[in-house]
């Protein structure tokens, strides 16, 4: 598997340090993995790591709902069908709290609900597993380039 383009290091946003609302600064470069498939978060986050990003994971919607409150990411790759939370749960939430934090959703080829009636506005990409591994890697670099 080849890298498809390596970016340079990106400046981290800056945030007013006593603002309560808006949180500590966020590296565009800052991915969390939301997946309840332990390989496919291995997977991607050996990927990401590899092309410089900062990457976390979990593997449930409750988990990221929690970890999003706490740290900020520049990107989120979410699975829509998990246990414990959802995907839309956590779509809902950044929609609310975390407008600013960009998602690619990716949604199993036999689940609910359809790729096209996901319409948050930080869902800037939709891919359907099983997907290619370099549309991910694409993905995430157009969601930062945004």
């Amino acid at each position: 598997m080849s890298v498809l383009r390596r970016h340079g290091d990106v400046t981290a946003a800056s945030y007013p340090p006593d603002s309560e609302d808006t949180g500590p600064a966020v590296s565009p470069k800052s991915v969390l993995i939301v997946d309840d498939d332990a390989s496919i978060r291995t997977m991607v986050r050996a990927l990401l790591q590899h092309d410089g990003f900062e990457v976390d994971e979990v593997d449930s919607g409750n988990d990221a709902i929690a970890r999003i409150r706490k740290q900020h990411y520049g990107v989120v790759i979410l699975d829509i069908m998990m246990g414990r939370g959802s995907g839309e749960d956590v779509l809902r939430t950044l929609a609310v709290e975390r407008p600013d934090v960009k998602c690619v959703v990716v949604i199993s080829a036999t689940s609910q609900p359809n790729l096209d009636k996901i319409e948050v506005s930080n869902v800037m990409i939709k891919l359907r597993k099983p997907f290619d591994i370099a549309d991910l890697l694409n993905a995430v670099h157009n969601v930062i380039d945004h």
